[in-house]
């Protein structure tokens, strides 16, 4: 694989990206350039659909800041887990929280074009991403409400796709995808996230319209983080409840998430 820097040698820590057998060295402060136009550093495929100025991505102390150029093309921000993200044209956006992203841009005709970067030597605080996400560390408040562990189990089940996914996989689980994983029938799971639902939206989130909402809603307060994959069924029903400020339980199976707390 070619190894390739854009200027010259950057010093200190580089991004490092990676497209089609060759790989680019970013340093701080450094510009890079995606196109089909001959000019840019990262030339993609000579594909009329291609735009010839597609993006720019600059490093930053902590990050990389990924333009799109295009005036017409949106491209995909690709993170290990979770949705991708829609960069329109002329939008800007950076690649926080994730240390490692990919570019995805669509060909004529459906296939696509996949830039890889690696941006681990450059993302500051990286203890808090790697395997996990911002939610792990996001401070939430407001006021506490109960969840029985049974309930727990089926609103874990509905983020993990969200968690452990990428792309067009990482959606919510439906309600028959979480019935097949705990042993329940997809109404009984209806009628436990509906009623989940209802308790957090009167309380805190009156925005939460469908099942879709309620899971993103419940990763960005951290209720459930990529601790709670593993977790094993507990033997008892209890409702239990903590403290939004309250640190997360360290003994397995004894966890208790509080619902209905605001960033």
């Amino acid at each position: 694989m070619g190894n390739r820097s854009t200027g010259s040698s950057p010093a200190g820590p580089v991004a490092v990206l990676e497209h089609g057998g060759s790989r680019w060295r970013v340093g701080r402060g450094q510009e890079i350039t995606i196109g089909r136009s001959s000019a840019c550093t990262i030339k993609l495929p000579d594909d009329t659909y291609l735009s010839r100025h597609m993006a720019l991505l600059r490093v930053l102390d902590d990050c990389v800041l990924v333009y799109n150029k295009s005036q017409s093309k949106p491209f995909l921000m690709r993170p290990p887990v979770g949705a991708d993200r829609i960069v329109e044209p002329g939008a800007a956006m950076t690649s926080l929280p994730f240390p490692r992203f990919d570019i995805v841009v669509v060909r004529g005709g459906g296939a696509t074009v996949t830039i890889q970067v690696d941006a681990s030597a450059v993302t500051q605080d990286s203890m808090f991403f790697g395997s996990t996400t911002l939610s792990e560390s996001k401070a939430t408040i407001g006021r506490p409400i109960r969840l029985t562990p049974a309930q727990l189990d089926i609103i874990i089940e509905l983020c993990r796709p969200l968690l452990t996914r990428c792309g067009a996989d990482a959606r919510p689980a439906t309600y028959k995808e979480i019935g097949e994983r705990l042993g329940r029938g997809p109404m009984y799971v209806r009628n436990v996230i509906s009623d989940v639902r209802r308790e957090v939206r009167d309380r805190s989130a009156p925005g939460l319209t469908d099942w879709e909402d309620l899971a993103h809603w419940m990763i960005l307060n951290r209720v459930v983080t990529e601790r709670h994959l593993d977790r094993f069924q507990r033997e008892d029903t209890r409702p239990l409840a903590v403290d939004c400020s309250a640190a997360p339980p360290e003994q397995p199976g004894r966890e208790a998430r509080v619902i209905g707390c605001e960033p």
